[in-house]
């Protein structure tokens, strides 16, 4: 098969026929709340698909959690949402994304990426817990996780932030639905 660029021809992409599709990048410490909103845009927004960081690592195995291995990760899940937003898929994707340079690198391969901070104390991510990491954490076995012993810096920049320990999902969604204008997809 030749490549149709190099025989001059310039192929027909579907974003020429479709509107590009956006991503909502909700970002914060481990339960913080990210795939519970995200899940919740999916279901109530008009075409959106979720990708969240829990189930992407269980897909592929990849529970290294160091500075590259973390860095790799979320750049092919930017890639990803490139993709999906080149064929006119809004995408809602959950990942903990600690570190400003990993903001920084997803939006040099996404471009037009909205992050939300999901800004929630630690004492009550450590208290909503619902897959036991926060407790891992305390007992030594999970002695990186972010927020409790691994790196977090707050965001210098990002599109909302919202206190998921000051509010509903309810409340959360709506100040999404307001920012963004999240159509009802219900």
């Amino acid at each position: 098969m030749t490549n149709p660029q190099a025989n001059g021809v310039e192929p027909t992409r579907i974003t020429k026929l479709r509107k590009r599709g956006s991503t909502l990048w909700l970002f914060g410490l481990p339960a913080s709340g990210k795939t519970t909103l995200a899940s919740k845009v999916v279901r109530e927004s008009e075409s959106y698909v979720l990708l969240d960081g829990d189930e992407v690592r269980q897909t592929v195995g990849n529970f290294n959690m160091d500075h590259a291995a973390r860095l790799m990760h979320l750049s092919y899940m930017a890639f990803c949402c490139r993709q999906l937003n080149d064929c006119g898929i809004n995408v809602a994707a959950a990942f903990v994304t600690p570190l400003e340079a990993h903001r920084t690198r997803i939006r040099e391969i996404l471009g037009d990426v909205q992050f939300i901070w999901l800004q929630c104390a630690p004492e009550t991510c450590a208290a909503r817990d619902p897959k036991g990491l926060w407790q891992q954490a305390a007992g030594g076995k999970l002695p990186q996780l972010t927020g409790a012993g691994g790196a977090w810096e707050n965001p210098m920049a990002c599109e909302l932030t919202i206190r998921t320990d000051a509010m509903s999902v309810e409340q959360a969604f709506a100040a999404l639905q307001e920012r963004f204008d999240l159509k009802d997809g219900r």
